[in-house]
């Protein structure tokens, strides 16, 4: 009785990396859409490191799978082989694309945050966002000086809650573009209120914002337009929606109020604040 030739593992590792690429090969005309998958892989990556890592991982990890990507095309186109090295090139290429663009979107949007409790200080500078609510008017202002603070320390924006008294009119006073001067209560972005909730410091950060807090005083324009540059183009075209949806949001909270009210102004404006008074009142 003949024994049974023995199967090196080896060799049936192999014959299974063949058999994947092969089965992976024939998919070819819907890797675009694995594409996305792997760019999300790559952020989530990034946000899962324990550390900061260093600037050259994401292209140096990229420009490896573009190399491989090119032989393996190369011998494929020659010699029927290299499916694996294409494979394995998509594999690491798509999240090293998504690692590399979230890295180099935190470094560019790298600004100071405030690090403790700050104020009352005057704060200087232009409103380049504006959210209506039922607690008042939330501004962001691109910062041009703040008392007490170093022009090495201060905060690309910062985010501030002006009382509905302080305010009369509302959107119609604080509009996007204008020049003011307000005397603030500033702190940092919060962390998360809970393990593995929102995490407002985080988004924060992505949007510049490096400060928030409240007006102690109603805010001032700021006379001459000294302060802060002009907002471009596309910062007016945003002035200008962001006016639409504050007047929608104040019309449509005046003729529906209560919870109606409120997710009516959140359909059409986006802003939830009056759905989150109406069902979780404070007071």
């Amino acid at each position: 009785m003949s024994a049974e030739p023995e199967v090196r593992p080896e060799a049936s590792g192999g014959a299974l990396v063949r058999r994947c690429a092969r089965a992976f090969a024939v998919e070819r005309e819907r890797w675009p859409l694995w594409v996305p998958v792997g760019i999300g892989g790559g952020v989530a990556g990034y946000f899962g490191l324990p550390f900061e890592p260093a600037a050259a991982w994401g292209p140096a990890i990229l420009a490896a799978a573009i190399c491989l990507g090119c032989i393996g095309y190369r011998r494929l186109r020659t010699s029927g082989r290299g499916e694996a090295m294409v494979i394995a090139a998509f594999v690491m290429g798509a999240p090293a694309l998504g690692f590399t663009a979230i890295a180099a979107e935190n470094h560019r949007v790298a600004a100071p945050v405030l690090e403790k409790r700050l104020g009352p200080v005057l704060v200087r500078g232009r409103i380049v966002a504006q959210e209506p609510g039922i607690k008042g008017v939330r501004i962001t202002v691109a910062v041009s000086a703040i008392d007490r603070l170093a022009a090495a320390d201060l905060p690309a924006r910062i985010r501030i809650r002006v009382r509905p008294s302080m305010a009369p009119g509302g959107a119609q006073t604080l509009t996007i573009g204008a020049a003011i001067k307000v005397l603030a209560i500033l702190m940092p972005p919060p962390p998360p209120a809970v393990p593995g909730g929102f995490d407002f410091a985080r988004s924060a950060w992505f949007k510049g914002i490096g400060a928030v807090g409240f007006a102690v005083r109603a805010p001032e324009l700021a006379g001459g337009g000294g302060d802060g540059a002009p907002p471009g183009w596309l910062a007016a075209l945003g002035g200008v929606i962001g006016d639409l949806r504050a007047t929608l949001f104040r019309r449509i909270t005046q003729a529906l109020p209560g919870a109606a009210g409120g997710i009516a102004a959140a359909l059409m404006t986006g802003e939830r604040s009056a759905v989150i008074s109406s069902y979780f009142p404070v007071g």
